[in-house]
């Protein structure tokens, strides 16, 4: 649960249109509670997860009403949430994570006095006649917890001065909770070219609760849709874009590819995908729960003993790698294609945060050029400006991911300025998230006991106890041969002391020589780390491209440093307690500078300017 407390959008963690001053996580198993943990936002980066410092624990309560449905309760002490509290100014906005990437939230902002205000605006229709008055704006509007009064809107369009007065049923109006109204403003098209193109959108609404508005602009062609390329967020141009389909079902359905397409005009490439839900949609909290953990790391976490902690931002990427010239050589494999530039969208909350296209130069990604693109309620286009590519047979791999890795991916297809094929699809399987498994990996050498990673989750819930300097090891044998992008690295252990008081353990990430069984590099590590309980974590973070030899591969390394106990760490198992894992590239790119606007922000289906009431 995220509270704004001083009713301040701008400062604290921006999440669901709040400015969240404090956060409390409340966790549990076995259909029972087992913590509630206050923390308060301490950074001045508003997305940073990693600004979150434990301060407390808060009252809990879990069971069911007569209806049969499950209940939590929490209850914090008003000196826990020090000033500028203000019982008249608290907003609450909640989010649920089963920490197997399962997640839903509120979208509209709680206070528990008056009522929330949801405002969702679309079209009526894609293609208006070339005169006369017509509807064209529709608001639906929703209530939720408390009566609610909307007294006036303000909708403008593009151009100006088109929109006349609503039809019928337009404010005020009074809604009860759960209820809806859906009102239609005309525009009027008169003197408009042909081919034109209207918008709308709603500025503010006077109401008594909080409110926010859902989806992007009404849109509209006049006469006729245009019959060249444009990035006008109608995707009328894409009729015909290249379904996919998965071999199992995608964990989130705004990441979940449906369709995708490209097309060459001249030196610029124009890009589309279609989503199974809001895309940008971000993660609230980009970080699992860990069960049981001792205090002192809040809501955010730790690399290791003396590390600060590094920025952490649950955006999502919507990424398209691109083959330009088909009979050059070099590039990057992904998907099974020779790749020399990707296009980059990233972003939370449904707001942009970076836009770019960048360039493969033999040893690393450089930036090339901004993008320009137009989101709709489930798809985005864009158009990157290439003049320095050489466009042959061009060919493009669609790909989304999340703080964890990769989500889903596309199988390679032409560009429209190439003739279409079939092309069956090819798992990328160089970033993102293996398990720690009881299998024996390719070379059982270096450490006390030897295991290997892989993809799938365990079932057997193993266990490693490691006494004096003893050590447990797991091998990425998916990474030999392989590159694995520049991002984070991770691991998530659920690991235990017998003394916990006064016992260290390290953890190495290395690149492990398996003919001549000796470490080539060591990628980072987290020394003397104390932790203990389900999902620690250590992060090694801005870790550069690493390319794998076909003789080498990707080392996780565990050991005992100190103390009077032994350290034991579970692993293999198929629930949440016990599944220890790693992740390799989690996609941040910290070392690429990109200018970053702000804005107000919220958790579901984000229009990309969103209003709330101001506190009166």
């Amino acid at each position: 649960m995220f509270l704004d407390t001083d009713a301040d959008a701008a400062s604290g963690y921006a999440v669901s249109a709040l400015g969240a001053d404090y956060l409390v996580q409340a966790s549990g198993y076995g259909g029972a509670l087992q913590d509630a943990r206050l923390s308060h936002f301490e950074s001045s980066d508003p997305e940073n997860w990693t600004g979150w410092t434990f301060i407390g624990t808060a009252a809990s309560a879990m069971g069911q009403d007569t209806a049969g449905r499950w209940n939590v309760e929490l209850s914090i002490a008003d000196d826990l949430l020090g000033s500028p509290f203000a019982a008249n100014k608290v907003r609450a906005s909640f989010a649920f994570d089963d920490n197997m990437d399962h997640t839903t939230h509120t979208d509209v902002p709680i206070n528990g006095r008056t009522g929330s205000l949801r405002v969702t605006q679309r079209a009526v229709g894609t293609l208006l006649a070339t005169s006369g008055a017509q509807p064209f704006l529709q608001l639906t509007f929703s209530a939720f917890g408390f009566p609610v009064h909307v007294e006036s809107v303000s909708p403008e369009s593009t151009p100006s001065g088109r929109l006349g007065a609503p039809l019928a049923g337009g404010p005020p109006f009074d809604l009860n909770p759960g209820e809806n109204r859906t009102v239609i403003w005309p525009i009027d098209t008169t003197g408009l070219a042909p081919l034109s193109t209207v918008s709308a959108r709603v500025l503010s609404v006077v109401t008594n609760g909080s409110y926010l508005f859902e989806n992007e602009p009404a849109r509209a062609y006049v006469g006729a849709a245009s019959p060249n390329k444009n990035i006008d967020g109608l995707f009328q141009d894409w009729a015909g874009a290249t379904a996919d389909s998965d071999l199992s079902p995608v964990r989130r359905a705004s990441l979940d590819i449906k369709n995708s397409d490209g097309s060459v005009v001249g030196s610029d490439v124009y890009l589309y995908m279609k989503f199974g839900g809001t895309p940008l949609e971000g993660t609230p909290a980009p970080r699992r729960q860990a069960r049981q953990q001792a205090p002192g790391g809040g809501g955010g976490g730790t690399s290791g003993s003396g590390t600060p902690p590094g920025r952490l931002v649950g955006y999502d990427y919507i990424r398209f790698f691109l083959r330009t010239d088909d009979t050059a050589s070099g590039g990057i494999d992904v998907n099974g294609l020779l790749v020399d530039r990707y296009v980059e969208l990233r972003g939370r909350e449904r707001q942009v945060r970076s836009a770019a296209v960048y360039r493969w130069t033999g040893s690393s990604w450089q930036w090339e050029a901004p993008l320009t693109w137009a989101f709709g309620d489930v798809e985005v286009e864009v158009r990157a400006s290439l003049p320095n590519a050489t466009f042959r047979s061009s060919q493009i791999v669609g790909m989304t991911v999340d703080w964890m890795g990769v989500v889903d991916s596309a199988s390679a297809q032409p560009t429209r300025a190439a003739t279409r094929g079939a092309h069956g699809p090819v798992v990328l399987d160089i970033s993102g998230q293996w398990y720690l498994r009881d299998t024996p990996p390719s070379d059982q050498m270096g450490c006390t006991v030897n295991r290997k990673a892989e993809r799938t989750q365990g079932s057997s819930n193993k266990s490693v106890t490691l006494t004096g300097n003893e050590s447990a090891c797991w091998d990425v044998d998916d990474t030999s041969g392989q590159t694995v992008p520049a991002g984070d690295w991770q691991s998530v252990l659920d690991i235990y002391s017998s003394s916990p008081s006064d016992t260290t353990y390290n953890v190495i990430f290395q690149i492990w020589d398996k003919t001549n069984h000796q470490v080539v590099t060591t990628i980072g590590s987290c020394t003397g780390v104390s932790n203990y309980g389900n999902d620690q974590t250590c992060t090694i973070y801005s870790v550069g491209s690493q390319t794998i030899a076909s003789d080498q591969v990707v080392r996780l390394r565990v050991e005992r440093a100190g103390g009077g106990g032994t350290v034991r760490i579970d692993y293999d198992s198929g629930t949440s307690a016990g599944d220890s894992r790693l992740f390799l590239a989690i996609p941040e790119f910290h070392d690429v500078a990109f200018p970053v606007t702000l804005g107000a922000t919220a958790v579901l289906a984000i229009a990309w300017m969103r209003r709330r009431k101001p506190a009166s």
